[in-house]
């Protein structure tokens, strides 16, 4: 098992981490810059340029993790997971209770809004950002997958039971997998649905009832990656309020498919609270892009 997860980091010093699977090394990239809000979330890559999501902009790095530049700035607060499909880049915002598309130009190619469904453009309310308020963020949508010509999208949902959403191509909704959890983050798709029960159970959940618990009380579970072997999720403590996410430690959780068995857990130590994790050298069934074939641990 010689793959490498990637993984973004709250510790405000850090934009990722590399982990080794095979021996447990970690090695961590450091920030290009400070800013006031620090927190890297989700990462994804398209022909060797790998972007990153920062809660108001998108930097763009090599595929070696080389800062190159921010590619997008002064977007709406709180952007959270982020895929690349059809040679765009979809971002959750969950301040707008909608997913935000860019090209790899980093111009904007408009909204969809789920809560909304078909609706897909920048409506003239949403034109200006003294309109932009957190008035819209209904459902708390927080993850993103693309398989088979369908969008799936995870909400958080406050404190009402988390949902997945499925739409076409078209933007109809064509399914809701409802009641899954608490504060649920993630979707992967392989022969079932899977996600991160993160504050409920604390489980990694498929839609056919088999689940593997990861943490107990006081912990929080984020982040889904997975190949035919593993799946791969990180635990740390719960924390409400957020400066506390960037101190203490974390682990990255190894899970074996074939026994549904937690195989290794690996200390992350000092990376505080884990945001997303994407497997780097093999195919990821929670991320639909190709490997990103340059991998260096530094």
């Amino acid at each position: 098992m010689g793959m490498k997860v990637l993984f973004t980091p709250m510790n405000i010093n850090y934009v990722f981490g590399i982990c080794d699977i095979a021996t447990g090394k970690v090695e961590m990239i450091e920030t290009p810059m400070i800013i006031d809000d620090h927190r890297p979330f989700g990462v994804t890559w398209c022909r060797g340029r790998v972007f990153l999501a920062q809660p108001t902009s998108i930097w763009e790095f090599d595929s070696r993790l080389n800062f190159k530049k921010v590619l997008v700035r002064d977007l709406w607060y709180g952007l959270h997971q982020m895929t690349c499909f059809e040679k765009a880049l979809w971002v959750v915002s969950p301040r707008l209770n909608g997913i935000q598309r860019f090209n790899l130009d980093g111009e904007a190619r408009g909204i969809f809004f789920p809560s909304k469904e078909g609706v897909y453009g920048l409506p003239e309310s949403f034109r200006g950002k003294d309109k932009l308020t957190y008035q819209e963020d209904i459902s708390h949508y927080n993850s993103i997958m693309f398989h088979d010509g369908m969008i799936y999208l995870t909400a958080h949902n406050h404190d009402k039971p988390s949902k997945i959403e499925i739409f076409n191509k078209n933007l109809k909704l064509v399914r809701t997998l409802s009641k899954i959890g608490r504060q649920a983050h993630n979707v992967l798709i392989d022969d079932g649905i899977w996600w991160i029960d993160s504050l409920g159970e604390r489980s990694l959940v498929c839609e056919d009832g088999r689940k593997v618990k990861i943490g107990g009380d006081g912990d929080f579970v984020r982040g889904l990656a997975g190949t035919q072997d593993y799946f791969f999720t990180a635990k740390f403590p719960y924390c409400e309020k957020r400066t506390g996410r960037r101190q203490g430690d974390a682990e990255l959780v190894v899970i074996n498919r074939g026994s549904l068995k937690v195989e290794n857990r690996i200390k992350l130590a000092g990376v505080g609270n884990i945001n997303d994790l994407r497997i780097m050298d093999e195919t990821d069934l929670g991320h639909n892009v190709s490997p990103l074939t340059e991998v260096a641990i530094y």
